[in-house]
């Protein structure tokens, strides 16, 4: 096990399988086994053991949570409790979770169900299930490479926003300046009418005087 991995203590069958059953409608079927036929695993892999599920494959799509079980740090994939970080690992632990910006828990499952060729007493190969206690390591990685492209994109929705107000306040100060455009023509077109008026006024009391 690496320096930076952490096996967990009292993981459970009953509490896997019922991940592996959460997380059934998001395996592919050629992930079960490989995709391997019992033939393709006694004339490809002959004596190996093809385990059912990659340790990657149950925690691609699972929410996964760190909660204190008691005293404990517990791990908890889906909402189901997985297992715990064991107490000879707390402090060091603790301290890597601590030292992020963007802790991100990354949970790979190992052992489990697998398959094998054995060979039989007739000297035939034929494929038996095996099966081995699960068990569970937890790494600790960072959340920003995998966030930046959609940092990213929501700076873009921000400044297309942005962009987006200014062009509405450009529309709203141009409906502004041709209601002042014709306002002004308005006036101006009363002022001329003012003019004429008073022309006529003055020509008039011209004749009757």
């Amino acid at each position: 096990m690496a320096e930076d991995e952490y096996r967990l203590v009292g993981v459970t069958d009953e509490a896997i399988n019922q991940l592996i059953a959460d997380e059934a409608p998001n395996i592919d079927k050629e992930d079960n086994y490989g995709g391997l036929s019992n033939n393709d695993i006694i004339d490809l892999h002959p004596g190996q053991k093809i385990w059912q599920f990659q340790p990657y494959q149950l925690r691609i799509n699972a929410k996964t949570e760190l909660k204190l079980n008691g005293s404990a740090y517990g791990i908890f994939m889906n909402g189901i409790h997985i297992g715990d970080i064991s107490d000879a690992d707390a402090s060091r632990f603790s301290a890597e979770y601590q030292s992020k910006k963007s802790p991100r828990l990354v949970v790979d499952v190992f052992g489990g169900r697998y398959k094998q060729s054995v060979e039989a007493a007739d000297g035939s190969e034929t494929v038996k299930r095996f099966k081995t206690p699960y068990q569970v390591r937890v790494g600790i990685g960072e959340w920003e490479a995998v966030r930046q492209p959609q940092l990213q994109q929501e700076a873009a929705n921000g400044w297309d926003q942005v962009a987006n107000s200014a062009e509405k306040f450009s529309q709203a100060t141009g409906k502004a300046g041709d209601s002042l455009n014709k306002t002004g023509n308005q006036f101006i077109g009363c002022g001329c009418s003012l003019v004429v008026l008073l022309i006529i006024i003055f020509l008039w009391s011209s004749w009757f005087h």
